[in-house]
């Protein structure tokens, strides 16, 4: 089993030295391995235990290194027990990860959410800003599209450390679960235990956690495909008996309005990744979008304030501009801050 677990990785990372491949599996969420892969005398351990014990057992110790995604349209039901992570969860989920990909409109929930303040969070500066920043705008191999990612904190090690180089990391908006109702001013439930974890953001934490078990994808424009994947190997949510129909858990938690921003979000995407590469100026791209992202940061540099923040339909349309090449866009943008500059400045003196 453990020479298995070895090949596939091999065919999964094979192409990249040690250390890249260990901060690529921690990146994917296979933490775990790699604690595996720098413990030799564990492996033995572990593989003489295998040895020993029925395949039932085996597999129960040692997962493949792929969960299993399950296809289901809206009409189907899958398995799932919101209350179980209340009762049994370690927020394994939300461990041994490097990075985690969000989108512009996760930013502008967390921005004017309860949790915000606890987090000393005021503007985008106070996400991509911070010492280490919150978020970070990193690569997304697939489509070389640029996207924000939350960044974990380093466990055990400096919080200067980037994540892929600490032993462990994990999510900055994790905390005890009785942490968080008390900061909502709730009553923790008597079936929670207190020691279990939870997102401080609760429900304006990003979409792909609002969402998970189920994963969407819109990869065929105006058609719009699900996904059951557990987030973890023996996630006491997804090992249960209660069951819910898909369409109403995603309107459970996707807003309406919401779900039209994702579809836009999707066809940028679709529309990005089919052109042909060098069509597009990458470099100027990817620095548009950093601006646009932490648009704080970049309304700081005019002397503006968070007042004049664009509304989140003006900043996507900034993106659509920046990933179809139409720089003068931004350019036309960035004029009109100067403008308000200027006119901030006429009006102080006056």
């Amino acid at each position: 089993m453990i020479n298995q677990i070895l090949e596939a990785i091999q065919n999964r990372y094979g192409h990249l030295g040690f250390s890249e491949m260990k901060s690529a599996m921690r990146k994917d969420g296979l933490g775990d391995i790699v604690d595996l892969l720098e413990n030799p005398e564990l492996i033995n351990s572990l593989d003489e235990q295998m040895n020993e014990e029925e395949k039932l057992e085996e597999d129960a110790l040692t997962p493949s290194l792929d969960i299993p995604s399950i296809p289901l349209s809206a009409n189907d039901n899958f398995k799932f027990d919101s209350k179980a992570c209340l009762a049994k969860c370690a927020g394994n989920c939300c461990k041994r990860k490097n990075y985690l990909m969000v989108n512009l409109f996760d930013i502008h929930r967390i921005l004017p959410s309860k949790a915000a303040k606890l987090l000393n969070i005021c503007s985008t500066r106070d996400l991509f800003e911070g010492k280490p920043p919150l978020l970070e705008l990193l690569c997304w191999e697939g489509p070389k599209m640029y996207f924000p990612y939350i960044r974990f904190l380093p466990i055990g090690a400096d919080l200067e450390t980037k994540p892929e180089y600490a032993e462990d990391s994990i999510c900055p908006f994790l905390r005890p679960i009785s942490e968080v109702y008390a900061f909502y001013k709730e009553d923790l439930p008597e079936w929670a235990r207190e020691e279990a974890m939870g997102c401080i953001l609760r429900e304006d934490k990003p979409s792909v956690c609002r969402l998970s078990p189920i994963g969407e994808s819109r990869r065929t424009p105006g058609k719009v495909t699900f996904e059951y994947t557990p987030p973890i190997f023996d996630c006491p949510a997804c090992e249960t008996d209660v069951e819910i129909k898909v369409s109403d858990y995603i309107s459970s938690v996707i807003p309406l309005s919401e779900k039209k921003q994702k579809k836009r979000a999707h066809q940028i995407l679709i529309d990005y990744s089919g052109r042909e590469g060098g069509q597009v100026d990458q470099a100027r791209c990817y620095e548009i979008l950093k601006q646009v992202h932490n648009i704080d940061g970049l309304l700081f540099q005019y002397g503006l304030g968070i007042e004049n923040r664009p509304q989140i339909d003006k900043l996507l349309e900034l993106v659509i501009a920046a990933t179809k090449g139409h720089f003068s866009v931004y350019d036309e943008f960035i004029q009109n801050l100067k403008n308000a500059t200027t006119s901030r400045l006429y009006r102080s003196r006056s």
